[in-house]
């Protein structure tokens, strides 16, 4: 489900693209730091959430401005001429890869593909078809994600348990443990008395354990 219908896709696309062009290369803002005041702002919260205003309503320059925290831009400032290279593509396709998704900025950001990780992806893809670069950047993610030690086995080791300790004083098997822990099973899907017993025996809530 999509935040937004897709007639406003391409201005979003457009306006996320001139921010970060007129921030880096008009403000001499570094672009992560930009990017990471773009986070702070909650202006992210509206694009996110379709607010018309923020997709369409204003330009890129004028995103610049309230990320900054500057007002509202004045009437009389000079035209801000894009320059759409690689600070443009990175707003450009992040917006793509938000909409299409309907992760938060945020998440994205944490979740394997940082604001500077997808500038690194312009000299070879900026070119290429936007499919690619989402099929790409979908990639790394899942990559990330699987890399990340799943709550299960942090709340474990935080408890000093081995998985034989926890299966035994949990009821559980310990095939079932260790498949949860390496995400071959979906602990989210296992049967409520299951998860109930390993987060009575950790002492945490059934929900930490499905925050994976």
């Amino acid at each position: 489900m999509h935040a937004y219908d897709k007639i406003y896709l391409e201005s979003a696309m457009d306006n996320l693209g001139t921010m970060m062009d007129c921030a880096v290369n008009h403000h001499s803002i570094p672009l992560e730091r930009f990017y990471l005041r773009f986070l702070a702002s909650r202006i992210d919260r509206e694009i996110e959430k379709g607010n018309p205003r923020f997709l369409a309503g204003m330009s890129g320059e004028e995103l610049v401005w309230r990320v900054l925290d500057m007002g509202v831009l004045p009437q009389n400032e000079e035209p801000y001429f894009v320059h759409f290279g690689p600070e443009y593509w990175v707003g450009w396709v992040l917006g793509l890869l938000q909409w299409e998704t309907g992760l938060r900025f945020r998440d994205i950001q944490n979740g394997g593909l940082d604001i500077l990780t997808i500038s690194s992806m312009y000299p070879t893809l900026h070119e290429a078809d936007p499919a690619k670069f989402l099929d790409v950047a979908m990639e790394r993610m899942a990559r990330a994600r699987e890399s990340r030690p799943t709550r299960l086995r942090v709340l474990r080791k935080a408890a000093g348990l081995t998985q034989a300790q926890l299966a035994r004083l949990s009821g559980t098997s310990l095939r079932a443990v260790q498949s949860y822990e390496q995400r071959y099973l979906d602990i989210g899907k296992a049967e409520v008395r299951s998860v109930s017993n390993l987060a009575r025996v950790l002492g945490c809530q059934v929900e930490e354990l499905l925050q994976n």
